[in-house]
């Protein structure tokens, strides 16, 4: 989907990443964030940049 779509999704793979889509969605922009996820992948979470941000919801 995000191939298809670049310019509405936005794949989330980094701290840089999902403070883009932030941005984005701030001024207005329909875009949405995605992440990919697995059952049982909690082992990873130590690696992964993404989890160790901080995350403000977003309304809309």
């Amino acid at each position: 989907m995000a191939a298809e779509a670049p310019d509405r999704v936005a794949m989330i793979l980094t701290r840089g990443d999902l403070q883009s889509v932030l941005e984005r969605r701030a001024t207005g922009e329909p875009v949405l964030g995605a992440v990919l996820g697995s059952e049982g992948g909690h082992p990873l979470e130590a690696r992964s940049p993404i989890w160790t941000c901080s995350m403000t919801p977003v309304s809309g």
